[in-house]
């Protein structure tokens, strides 16, 4: 103790305990013995404290003799580690909390606070809202708390700590020494309860575990077998506590005393929230003192100041419907709301409503003899390329094909895939591409799917295949003319909501379902990608245009970032299977080939890489890497290396392709990046309501590059492909990736 003397009528008492000899509640009986000592020191004698009836070391052996032995199966030990075990079995680990970051590997213990206040008027609905459940007003800030909690991390089963006094002997109300005790309360927010219900199941639980209060935390992390992480407290790491706001200062006689409430900077848990309960004179609500705690290893105080907000806001929504699901009310006003959803999106396209068979013809026209595509030891200008295009178009055109017509493509890798791609493009044909060389079975399913009005068949496996529609064979090229196609050549106009293509994905089932994808959304993404590739080829000082490498299986829409390329007026390398996959020989091939431009999966790409891809002169100058997450440590070797501007892209099937990019150059850390133009990034929770920022939730995006829905799959449509509620008239996918 320190008594620090400001002036002659001012002074500090300053006592510090450690918490092994006292708890919250010896505070007032502490107070009384210096108020006797005080009083005692002015009549100029010793004081004169009366004898406590119970020592503290009674009440260890009394402790001791409560729990019996660990080995007696009827023993209060038992029976209550055994209430525990069940009771908190299946909590994880670890909550999710709103964190900036990864708490470090050994905490600091460094904290921040924030107070804020609940209104008397508050405080009086939350009492009454206690009374009319049949629970007290700690079971129903459990409540608000845990529902915050829920919608912030995602959690939704967990455990919160709670201080218990452990003073249940009257005798024990006056001693001075540690009696609390922590109780990690299950709290299960499961099933998106309103706040009664949740208010109901947290009392049930609550008064549950107070009735099991006995056990020491430490034995029950003992008895539990709990690994012990210098990192992370075992079972909960958010504590809740309401205390009794009492006057606990010393009377000092005519002298005036008060409180003086010191904020360490310090944090025990990741978050702790100390609510004091105030009672006026007449017995009416004061109004509750609030102090949230928060560990400065892993969040800022922008987080704990949305950590507040939220918790008050859902206290506000509780009072006005406490029927409402604790998944509705808004953890954030409209203005915060509006400032979110605008980081989410990624601008306007400038479309100029050209569709993808219209680009490709008006490119060949502008440089008819700029290098267009290569396969093996062939190659073609752009004009050429065209030419081809023009005559398997009118081909087509002959058997029937055109705008709402369907068009399968079974073809083996080669420039006439390429070609009849193009082609279904010119003529505004729906097509689905198959590899001819995969399992019959799949392929006679998505073939069934599609329904196909007309087969473009290319090498000896699709012959395996069986068709009830028209088939055209390309193993000849057909002689038709090959100047432009005239729009009268088409039974009727392409429209920019006519299905361009339809790309079957497994998703988690392995039954495959066909996205359908529109001439609109295609184009839209060519549209903006052109200038992309052209800022990227100047930054990389590729002067002229570039080359590429189209490596992934035709039939995915990964390899339609090549047919963009080519669009923009770049030169496309079609890898053959043989050497796509045999890594050595693909490599050789790009650095012979001097490819600058590889788009791939990162797994591929390190796999080229440790083949030496990025080795000598030749290495690609622009990468784009997406379909699957990319480790960090690959995003940082690419960071380091000089003279390659890499990105990672992202986009569902569902979204064309590509749906953002993020220049690693910009970021030391893995991230999606920016929405692309015409995208909009959602981040919302189970009510479809946007998140704060920080706060994990389901991406859905909306936007130019939505797909039209899944083929012939209208609940699945209608489950994935959802209203959007912040564009009427407008749709979002759910993309499933938190």
């Amino acid at each position: 103790a320190t008594l620090l003397r400001l002036s002659k009528q001012d002074h500090v008492l300053l006592l510090v305990l450690h918490h092994i000899a006292a708890d919250g509640a010896s505070m007032a009986p502490l107070a009384t013995d210096l108020s006797a000592a005080y009083a005692a020191r002015l009549e100029g004698h010793a004081p004169d404290w009366p004898p406590l009836p119970v020592q503290y070391g009674d009440y260890t052996l009394w402790h001791r003799e409560l729990l019996g032995q660990r080995d007696d199966p009827t023993s209060r030990y038992a029976t209550q580690l055994a209430f525990w075990k069940k009771t908190l079995g299946d909590i994880p680990e670890q909550i999710q909390l709103p964190a900036d970051r990864s708490r470090p590997p050994v905490p600091t213990y460094r904290g921040r606070s924030l107070s804020f206040r609940l209104d008397e008027q508050t405080h009086a609905g939350l009492n009454r809202l206690a009374r009319s459940h049949h629970a007290s007003l700690f079971m129903v800030l459990h409540t608000a708390l845990a529902a915050t909690l829920h919608r912030l991390g995602g959690s939704t089963r967990f455990a919160i700590g709670t201080p218990v006094a452990g003073r249940d002997d009257p005798g024990m109300a006056n001693m001075i020494g540690m009696f609390v005790n922590s109780l990690a309360l299950p709290t299960d927010c499961s099933g998106q309860p309103g706040f009664i219900d949740l208010l109901t199941r947290l009392r049930d639980a609550d008064l549950a575990a107070f009735d099991h209060a006995d056990l020491p935390f430490d034995l029950l992390v003992e008895g539990m077998d709990l690994p012990r992480r210098p990192d992370l407290h075992p079972l909960f790491q958010v504590m809740l506590s309401l205390t009794p706001l009492g006057r606990i200062a010393p009377d000092l006689g005519s002298a005036r005393s008060e409180n003086l409430f010191l904020l360490p900077e310090v944090a025990k848990f990741d978050l702790s929230l100390d609510l004091f309960d105030a009672t006026a004179a007449d017995g009416t609500p004061a109004g509750l003192k609030a102090v949230l705690e928060y560990a400065s290893d892993i969040f800022d105080e922008y987080t704990a100041i949305r950590i507040r907000d939220s918790f008050t806001a859902m206290i506000a929504a509780m009072l006005e419907d406490p029927a409402q699901p604790i998944v509705r009310p808004a953890l954030m006003s409209q203005a915060a709301q509006d400032r979110v959803l605008a980081l989410g999106r990624g601008g306007e396209t400038g479309f100029d409503g050209r569709l993808m068979g219209q680009r490709f013809a008006d490119r060949a026209a502008i440089a008819p003899d700029a290098p267009a595509l290569r396969f093996r030891d062939q190659s073609w200008t752009m004009g050429q390329l065209d030419a081809r295009v023009n005559r398997l178009s009118r081909a087509l055109l002959a058997q029937g094909a055109g705008p709402g017509r369907k068009l399968v493509l079974a073809m083996t890798r080669s420039d006439r895939a390429i070609v009849a791609i193009l082609a279904a493009f010119r003529t505004g044909t729906a097509f689905v591409t198959i590899d001819a060389g995969q399992s019959p079975a799949r392929a006679a399913e998505m073939i069934r799917e599609f329904d196909p009005d007309l087969a473009l068949i290319h090498g000896p496996a699709s012959e395996r295949l069986d068709f009830t529609c028209p088939v055209i064979s390309l193993e000849d090229e057909p002689d038709e003319n090959d100047a432009p196609l005239m729009q009268a050549e088409l039974p009727r106009p392409i429209r920019p909501g006519d299905p361009a293509y339809v790309i079957f994905t497994s998703g988690s089932t392995g039954q495959p379902k066909g996205v359908v994808v529109s001439q609109s959304s295609i184009a839209m993404l060519a549209h903006q990608q052109e200038p992309l590739y052209r800022m990227l080829a100047r930054d990389a000082g590729i002067d002229g245009p570039m080359r590429a490498a189209l490596t992934a299986p035709l039939q995915f829409d990964a390899a339609f970032e090549e047919l963009l390329v080519l669009a923009a007026g770049h030169e496309v390398d079609l890898i053959d299977d043989e050497t796509r996959q045999d890594g050595p020989a693909l490599v050789a091939h790009l650095h012979h080939r001097k490819i600058q431009f590889i788009d791939s999966t990162p797994a591929f790409f390190e796999a080229l890489c440790n083949c030496g891809l990025l080795e000598g002169d030749a290495a690609p100058r622009i990468v784009f890497l997406g379909g699957e997450g990319m480790s960090p440590a690959l995003w940082q070797r690419l960071r380091e290396t000089p003279g390659i501007a890499a990105c990672n892209v992202y986009g569902p099937t569902e979204f064309t392709v590509d749906a953002s990019l993020a220049h690693l150059a910009d970021s030391t850390e893995v991230t999606l990046g920016r929405p692309l133009k015409g995208a909009q990034f959602h981040i919302l929770d189970a009510s479809l309501q946007a998140v704060p920022v920080g706060v994990a939730g389901e991406l859905y995006i909306s936007g130019a590059g939505l797909a039209q829905g899944y083929l012939n799959r209208p609940d699945l449509t209608a489950e994935r492909f959802l209203a959007n509620p912040f564009s009427p008239g407008q749709r979002m996918y759910r993309s499933g990736d938190l």
